[in-house]
């Protein structure tokens, strides 16, 4: 038999077979070269831009066309969703919420557009007013989120919804985010068979133990705190319990006001970010119309955090602040977590140092991410 006999004799007398030994070959070498494209290339930095309280309540959506000013370009941006959004056409929602103790909040389905910000978006609802229209406001508000290509995270239709973390992969980063609210839970908690917003009580995670699973960012949302500049000490001792145990950035709203930054131990918190597009029935105190919007580039071994100032009119329209008053304000408070904030111009910087990982545990970590945000079909 002449040589390459066997292999044209197998191929002719049985194709499939060899069809498959070549697609296997083709895979096993495409997965070598990714490792290997893994292995080699830089970890690349990665923005995060944030900010507090929105919702297009009685807000003209065409004033929005400009809110990249304040975010700039990240590659993920969160935003706390102070509500509920309605589509014109679908069933009527029956939005009743909780009238006696705060504001009803919904809003056009148009919001969701102006706030796709980033590649990666992230809406949390875990908050008071994530009930304003019951079990179907919450099913309705996450599936405009969703076409919208945003995510959402911190509500949902039963506990276990409500808790489930998210999984995003973004540039080589494996990011996981959960978020709690604080305030109002006896009425607006998900329960077992309960629609509703997440809480740390009711949730019972393991954050060291979600950490642990191949995580190298874990961001944690709070919805603590109501109408002060002041960080109290059970919010003190809340946020450095988050970062004990494992988280590495803690994103605050509620307060409407925006508080201290701390960083610690290579991590960082943001006690509240105050307003970003807010609008309610009253006029609100004048500190509740100062904000502001942290962009933090997590590298491999720094945090570097510049913090920028904006203003919110009477119509709840936010625009970048060019003075340095509320930037001064943080400053000074930040103080008392030890945490020095440089002043730059209208901005506030920080650079601290974080933990590193080596490149080998970082690729391994990626894979193990890819695999789990497929099987929790994630974006």
């Amino acid at each position: 038999m002449q040589p390459g006999s066997v292999v044209e004799d197998m191929i002719l007398r049985k194709p499939l077979l060899a069809i498959l030994i070549i697609v296997s070959m083709l895979l096993l070498i495409g997965s070598i070269l990714q490792v290997q494209r893994i292995l080699l290339s830089p970890l690349e930095p990665i923005t995060i831009s944030a900010v507090g309280d929105s919702i297009g309540y009685k807000i003209r959506m065409e004033d929005l066309e400009n809110l990249t000013e304040m975010t700039g370009k990240p590659d993920v941006f969160v935003f706390n969703l102070e509500g509920v959004l309605r589509r014109p056409g679908d069933l009527p929602l029956k939005c009743e919420g909780f009238p006696s103790v705060q504001s009803v909040l919904t809003s056009d389905q148009s919001f969701a557009r102006y706030m796709k910000l980033a590649p990666v978006t992230i809406a949390n609802m875990a908050n008071n007013h994530v009930l304003e229209c019951g079990a179907p406001g919450i099913e309705q508000t996450k599936n405009i989120l969703s076409q919208n290509g945003i995510l959402s995270v911190g509500a949902g239709l039963n506990l276990s919804e409500a808790c489930k973390p998210l999984r995003v992969q973004v540039k080589g980063w494996c990011i996981v985010f959960v978020s709690y609210d604080f305030v109002l839970t006896q009425l607006v908690s998900a329960t077992s068979n309960g629609a509703g917003a997440a809480t740390l009580a009711g949730c019972q995670q393991n954050l060291l133990k979600i950490k642990s699973d191949n995580v190298d960012l874990l961001v944690v949302s709070i919805h603590y705190g109501t109408w002060s500049s002041e960080v109290t000490q059970d919010q003190m001792d809340l946020v450095i319990r988050l970062l004990d145990a494992g988280t590495d950035l803690v994103i605050g709203h509620s307060p409407h006001i925006p508080q201290a930054v701390m960083a610690k131990n290579g991590k960082l918190a943001f006690f509240s970010l105050g307003n970003f597009i807010f609008r309610p029935d009253y006029r609100m105190p004048p500190s509740a119309y100062m904000s502001v919007v942290p962009r933090i580039t997590f590298s491999r071994d720094r945090v570097y955090v510049s913090i920028h100032p904006v203003i919110i009119d009477y119509n709840g329209i936010p625009s970048p602040d060019h003075s340095n008053t509320t930037i001064r304000k943080i400053a000074q408070a930040s103080q008392a977590f030890d945490t020095i904030l440089e002043i730059t111009g209208n901005t506030g910087q920080l650079s601290i140092a974080r933990n590193t990982t080596s490149t080998a545990e970082w690729s391994a970590r990626l894979v193990q991410c890819r695999n789990k945000q497929h099987s929790h079909g994630t974006a």
